[in-house]
């Protein structure tokens, strides 16, 4: 399904990888770093940073302000696409 393929290997520009390299070993999501990312293709980053955190390289808390999901709801439902995402990493 091209959907999950995309989903295991977002495509981002070198420049957007190269920034989020900058913010993790930064280890601020809230600096003005992370405003320059969000001008890309949000979608191939909420599945980046959620590889991240699988790869424990950012908390929880970090990825869900990074997405801006930060009511109970919003959370719920990263945590189901988080728990997606493992699974089809999982089978491959």
């Amino acid at each position: 399904m091209n959907d999950d393929r995309h989903i295991l290997n977002p495509k981002l520009s070198t420049g957007t990888a190269n920034t989020l390299k900058l913010v993790f070993h930064s280890g601020d999501f809230l600096q003005k770093n992370f405003e320059i990312i969000a001008q890309y293709d949000m979608y191939s980053i909420k599945y980046t940073l959620i590889h991240y955190y699988l790869l424990k390289k950012i908390s929880f808390t970090d990825l869900a302000l990074a997405l801006e999901d930060t009511s109970d709801y919003d959370q719920q439902e990263l945590r189901k696409e988080i728990e997606r995402v493992s699974r089809l990493q999982n089978k491959t």
